[in-house]
């Protein structure tokens, strides 16, 4: 339906893992998260701060690690791609109205819930069945 950008992947690929780790009530560090999501160090800095300044995830209590601000089931595509991506911004005023609601109720209903229930499993290796409802299968599906 719509193309996002790689770096609205990237941030995805990240909260991925910070909600496998949200359900084991872990942290992971930058390094731990880069390496577990497949994103350079650089790029994963930025897109922790940015989803830090919009609240989405905060600076745990361990070795400098981060976590969810909010359950997984509650965090959906929608808070996050405007972030990352300059078409969604500004209440996704660059897709026609007539698109909008559309645009608007497919990101929405990506939720990174299945990736805290152990179903987001985004390695190649993984079933087509174990990774229905993962983020990035989703995404990947409609590129």
């Amino acid at each position: 339906m719509i193309t996002l950008n790689p770096l609205t992947h990237r941030a995805a690929a990240l909260l991925s893992k910070l909600a496998e780790a949200c359900v084991k009530d872990l942290e992971l560090n930058a390094s731990a998260l880069a390496r577990a999501a497949e994103v350079d160090i650089a790029s994963t800095r930025d897109i922790l701060s940015t989803l830090m300044s919009a609240e989405i995830v905060i600076e745990g209590f361990d070795n400098d690690g981060y976590r969810l601000a909010r359950e997984p089931a509650g965090l959906t595509m929608l808070d996050i791609a405007p972030l990352f991506d300059a078409r969604l911004q500004n209440n996704l005023a660059g897709i026609s109205r007539a698109m909008r609601p559309a645009v608007e109720d497919y990101l929405r209903n990506i939720t990174f819930a299945a990736c805290a229930l152990g179903k987001c499993d985004t390695d190649a290796n993984s079933s087509s069945e174990k990774n229905i409802d993962c983020v990035e299968a989703k995404l990947n599906a409609d590129t």
